[in-house]
């Protein structure tokens, strides 16, 4: 009776750690902007409580139930031990305490988890799927009921969110539909299915009028067909598949009129409006106090340099590049530290993308990557952590046969 009992916890735990953990942890990543939509404010909880704690709880069961992780778990650890060096120095007020709150919480623990709730083949599987399920999702309500944003005419979002977090979600599900779509063994009908789904994805990615994610799924495509050894007999097949999606979802955009996609490809063809110079002069002005500053200016302390008040309504300000920012804020210590784990990572993950699965892992891990090197914060970017993360965990998978459950045979 007793070990039936705990084969019962045992197997409760799987089941948390197996599905709702990978899940959750696709909700947390998104969960500022999904939960702002009103079709989302019936939920009785914070959607980004309910879904870290979904994640802490199913990280435990993993552990209690599938033992020791890899020994890259010290990796992040390491990290956030340098980012406390960002504490020196900052006024510990407003955006400042707030982003110190939020790196040790919900950046932590999505650097953390996916050492336990997405190391093992199908724990991966859930999570890939969470994030074409929101990408659908938003997609549907980026189609049906869009909101418009009212410093760009014609462009299309998610109502309660911005451009850019509506353009991520909805480039996260392209690039996953569109690397298996090329990559995968299938039949014809469900390849055309995961193409097409891509194509009407990106259709409303393009809608955004969002640069940073658009660029980001052309080259997260490139690098993995390039690079990945999951490639190397379909590359011609993989670019076609690649072209033709992203050339009838093009087409379909500048042929509905819409203001995103005039945005995107004007900015293409040279054109630069208030955004674009803004944020270069931003970045410009984090790289000239990075020399001045080696132990770093504290967290949320970017705009105290003069004149950069002018920018922001608040205090909220950074320069739209992670690795700059960990540079100025964190010191020269932990952006070394950051720079040579973002290649490090990189490297190993293009290595070991000899699955669609792991195909699909590296191309979101270039998409992200890319993405943080051009919009949002260090706490914004929590996506580019967990696929970090994950990247280890595959990479340790590829040298060590594991089985569903996580332990070697």
């Amino acid at each position: 009776m007793v070990a039936s009992n705990r084969q019962g916890e045992r197997s409760k735990r799987r089941y948390l750690d197996g599905w709702f953990g990978p899940a959750a942890l696709a909700v947390l990543v998104f969960a500022g902007p999904l939960k702002s939509s009103p079709a989302l404010t019936w939920l009785p909880v914070d959607l980004t409580l309910a879904a870290g704690s979904i994640v802490a709880l199913a990280a435990i069961a993993s552990r209690l139930n599938r033992g020791h992780t890899v020994s890259a778990v010290a990796i992040p650890l390491v990290l956030l031990a340098l980012f406390l060096l960002g504490i020196f120095g900052s006024s510990l007020d407003g955006y400042s305490l707030s982003k110190i709150v939020a790196l040790y919480t919900l950046t932590f623990l999505a650097m953390l988890a996916p050492f336990y709730v997405l190391r093992t083949a199908p724990q991966r599987r859930v999570f890939i799927t969470a994030l074409v399920a929101i990408a659908i999702f938003v997609g549907i309500l980026t189609i049906a009921a869009p909101s418009q944003d009212i410093a760009y005419a014609g462009v299309r979002l998610l109502e309660g969110s911005n451009t850019i977090s509506t353009a991520q979600m909805l480039s996260a599900g392209v690039v996953v539909c569109l690397v298996l779509a090329a990559s995968l063994k299938i039949h014809p009908s469900s390849r055309l299915i995961l193409a097409v789904l891509g194509g009407v994805l990106a259709f409303s990615a393009l809608g955004t009028g969002s640069r940073g994610p658009f660029f980001a799924i052309g080259l997260a495509l490139f690098g993995v067909i390039v690079m990945s050894p999951m490639f190397s007999k379909l590359r011609g097949r993989a670019i076609a598949t690649a072209f033709v999606v992203t050339s009838v979802a093009a087409f379909f955009a500048v042929r509905g009129g819409g203001g995103g996609a005039a945005r995107i490809f004007g900015f293409i063809s040279g054109q630069e409006d208030n955004s674009v110079r803004v944020r270069q002069y931003l970045l410009g002005q984090a790289v000239e106090n990075i020399g001045a500053s080696p132990a770093g200016i504290g967290w949320g302390n970017f705009i105290q340099i003069a004149g950069l008040w002018r920018y922001v309504e608040g205090d909220r300000l950074y320069p739209h590049n992670v690795v700059v920012e960990i540079f100025l804020e964190a010191g020269w210590l932990a952006g070394f530290a950051v720079l040579v784990y973002l290649v490090w990572t990189l490297v190993r993950a293009a290595k070991s993308s000899a699955t669609p699965m792991s195909a699909v892992i590296f191309g979101l891990t270039i998409f992200s990557v890319f993405n943080a090197m051009v919009s949002g914060d260090i706490n914004d970017n929590r996506l580019m952590w967990v696929l970090l993360s994950c990247a280890w965990i595959v990479n340790a998978q590829e040298s060590k046969p594991v089985n569903d459950y996580g332990v070697i045979p």
